[in-house]
């Protein structure tokens, strides 16, 4: 959340011009990396840190003079690149946590269809660690570890529906973001592919959510442009 968070707001910093809201942003910039940093200091003590894979340090430049670094699909693909490698890392990595996240919240939920909604959250994680671990692994790369033994038995929740759904909404929409920050860095076909039916993945469970939100009456209707043809016809 705290990655997600800096990024979402260094991105509306970058947009607006009002002082007020700009000195607003800032300081949730600066809010965001001292969660961060906390939070690093409690992964690092609690030996919970999900290391990336290492790639060894280039000895020299190489320039790309052959047309299959750009390839079709049913070709000789070259090794991943350390782009896509760390984009493959960030979105299995919010898999990992999206998948403990939402088998936590499937336990504790108050009603059926909560708990069937967040458990097919646990499936579509399971899939997207299972695609991206074999990328890794036919790449000679280890695969993040799972979380789940961490999500105890118990069925009394901490938090109201209304906030674990809000907490889902918000990651739903930083694994998109992810997404498609990954997709821009993609050569290869495979890997471009896998992204963009990722999007669609998540967009469609995050479009479920918000359908149930809207049933419970939890979500609030957002700012919008006016309707100029409902206004001419009025």
């Amino acid at each position: 959340m705290a990655i997600g968070g800096m990024k979402k707001y260094a991105r509306a910093l970058s947009a607006v011009r009002r002082q007020d809201i700009y000195d607003h942003l800032s300081r949730c910039v600066k809010e965001s990396d001292t969660l961060l940093e906390n939070s690093n200091h409690v992964i690092l003590r609690k030996s919970m840190l999900m290391r990336p894979p290492v790639i060894p340090y280039p000895v020299k430049v190489n320039f790309v003079d052959e047309k299959p670094f750009i390839s079709p699909f049913f070709s000789q693909m070259h090794p991943l690149t350390s782009l896509e490698v760390t984009a493959i890392q960030e979105i299995a990595n919010t898999s990992v946590l999206g998948k403990t996240l939402m088998l936590a919240f499937s336990q504790v939920a108050t009603t059926q269809k909560l708990r069937s909604y967040f458990f097919d959250g646990v499936k579509l994680a399971s899939k997207q660690i299972k695609d991206f671990a074999e990328l890794l692994s036919e790449a000679d790369l280890p695969s993040p570890r799972l979380l789940d033994a961490y999500v105890t038995n118990s069925t009394i929740s901490p938090f109201s529906d209304k906030l674990m759904m809000y907490h889902t909404s918000t990651a739903v929409t930083v694994a998109i973001d992810n997404c498609g920050d990954g997709l821009s860095m993609a050569f290869r076909s495979d890997v471009a592919v896998e992204f963009s039916q990722l999007i669609g993945r998540r967009g469609k469970y995050g479009k479920d959510g918000i359908r149930i939100m809207i049933e419970q009456g939890w979500m609030e209707e957002p700012p919008m442009a006016t309707d100029r043809k409902k206004l001419a016809e009025k």
